[in-house]
């Protein structure tokens, strides 16, 4: 079986054009865009229960203590590879001042680290206590973004550490 995973509210924009390229595979969807997508023909809604196609290679979890996200996160064992889309970010370096500039501003830029606006619009701090202690549970070297370099050691350390303002 072939997926098109649209893993959050954000990252969903050419879901549709995938699906017309690979018309077989299964589109899956983080929760909350099928209403955002009306135009959307999805075949799943990620939740934390079921639907576990690929459970002997990969783990997943909906991260909803962001709602503006509802970020699906997975867990490769096999690579001990963490892979998320915005729910952290790892920008070392830009070429752009204005950009570095608003990267400086988010707090993100040279380190590991969630947004400052997310942080701001992330309201019930203790679900997401909870929901990071889940996705902590798991045992992972290497945190994989898409926005920013991988990280490759100790991964779980320095996602500790990123989030370390919710006293985790």
């Amino acid at each position: 079986m072939t997926y098109i995973v649209a893993p959050n509210l954000m990252h969903h924009l050419y879901a549709e054009e995938a699906k017309q390229h690979f018309p077989d595979a299964s589109l899956l969807v983080a929760p909350g865009l099928p209403a955002k997508r009306r135009d959307l023909a999805f075949d799943y809604v990620f939740d934390n229960q079921s639907f576990q196609p690929w459970q002997s290679e990969l783990s997943h979890f909906v991260f909803t203590a962001l709602p503006i996200l509802n970020e699906v996160v997975f867990f490769h064992p096999a690579s001990n590879s963490l892979i998320v889309t915005d729910l952290v970010c790892n920008i070392q370096k830009v070429d752009r001042s204005l950009f570095s500039l608003y990267l400086r501003l988010s707090g993100v830029l040279g380190k590991l680290a969630m947004s400052r606006m997310f942080r701001l619009l992330m309201r019930n701090k203790t679900h997401a206590r909870e929901q990071l202690r889940q996705i902590l549970h798991w045992n992972f070297e290497r945190i994989v973004m898409a926005h920013g370099d991988v990280i490759e050691q100790a991964g779980q350390n320095k996602l500790k550490e990123a989030v370390s303002w919710l006293n985790i």
